[in-house]
């Protein structure tokens, strides 16, 4: 497939061209379509560690709620959105490069368990932190 890159960046230039049409006065089609762009981003993330590298990673939403939740704190707290994006991705990146060395350590059952016990740990450390 040769021309693959250039037919993909095809799809998305319509997609963004056809995006300011959509009547976004209507907050579910909003909703949805903010739900597709999170799942596309996590298939896309899943596909490069699972697909290319060949490690199964069970905890892969740790990193994506660890990101968003720092992204609503600073959003109430006052910040700028784009500000907050942009802390939500350093935040989830640095926590990703702190354990990610311990964890890429593991492999076959061990590193998905090894992360799915990461996800869970931070699922239970934020449930009983926040209210």
């Amino acid at each position: 497939m040769k021309y693959g890159g250039w037919l993909m960046a095809g799809v998305v230039l319509v997609a963004l061209l056809a995006t300011p049409q959509l009547p976004f006065s209507n907050n579910k089609i909003l909703t949805i379509l903010i739900q597709l762009f999170i799942v596309a981003a996590m298939a896309s993330s899943w596909n490069i560690l699972a697909g290319f590298a060949g490690q199964i990673n069970l905890g892969h939403a740790a990193f994506f709620g660890l990101g968003a939740l720092t992204t609503r704190l600073m959003w109430l707290g006052g910040y700028p959105l784009a500000l907050s994006f942009v802390a939500g991705g350093l935040v989830a990146a640095l926590f990703a490069l702190v354990v990610g060395f311990p964890a890429l350590r593991l492999r076959g059952i061990y590193f998905a368990i090894g992360t799915l016990a990461l996800a869970e740990a931070l699922n239970e450390t934020v449930s009983n932190v926040l209210p």
